[in-house]
């Protein structure tokens, strides 16, 4: 094999193994995230069993969190920009 193109073949290796690994920590950063929250009425205190919506600006798409006897709620939800 010629000098060149054992050359090509590594750098086409090693170019792969690179895209692979930015990809690799591309998708790391792209996992869910968990909200949680207290809903409150006007006058402060904690709403139970109340269904919060999440609207994801782009996709429309709608994600639902019920709050606990608490008024609590925890929701995963992946990155992006919501409406509640």
């Amino acid at each position: 094999m010629s000098t060149k193109r054992v050359h090509s073949k590594l750098t086409r290796t090693v170019t792969a193994i690179f895209a692979i690994g930015a990809f690799s920590i591309y998708g790391l950063g792209q996992g869910s995230s968990t909200l949680k929250g207290v809903a409150r009425n006007e006058s402060g205190a904690n709403v139970a069993n109340v269904t919060i919506l999440f609207t994801n600006q782009v996709t429309s798409e709608v994600k639902r969190a019920k709050t606990d006897a608490n008024g609590m709620y925890s929701i995963q939800l992946p990155p992006a920009a919501y409406r509640v």
